[in-house]
């Protein structure tokens, strides 16, 4: 996916999340697209969004072993790391 086409489906994503924000894969999309632009901070922020996924990553005992088994997990991990740092 180029650098436009990635613009244009966080904007068709963003759409989509304010139809319906009780709709998780579109913050899981919208996390991802983020990440692939550098946007680390705005991909935690849509990643945390997601029902039932990413609300808990900074509590003691978190939910890493059950998130990685999804793909997202990683990627979470390293937007949640790259935005802390920036």
């Amino acid at each position: 996916m180029t650098a436009g086409q990635t613009d244009a489906a966080i904007g068709y994503l963003r759409k989509g999340a304010s139809l319906n924000s009780s709709y998780g894969p579109v913050w899981e999309h919208l996390g991802v697209a983020y990440q692939k632009r550098g946007r680390h901070r705005n991909a935690v922020d849509a990643l945390e969004k997601q029902p039932g996924s990413c609300q808990h990553l900074d509590t003691p005992g978190n939910i890493w072993p059950k998130l990685i088994k999804r793909p997202v997990a990683a990627l979470t991990r390293n937007a949640l790391l790259l935005a802390r740092n920036s």
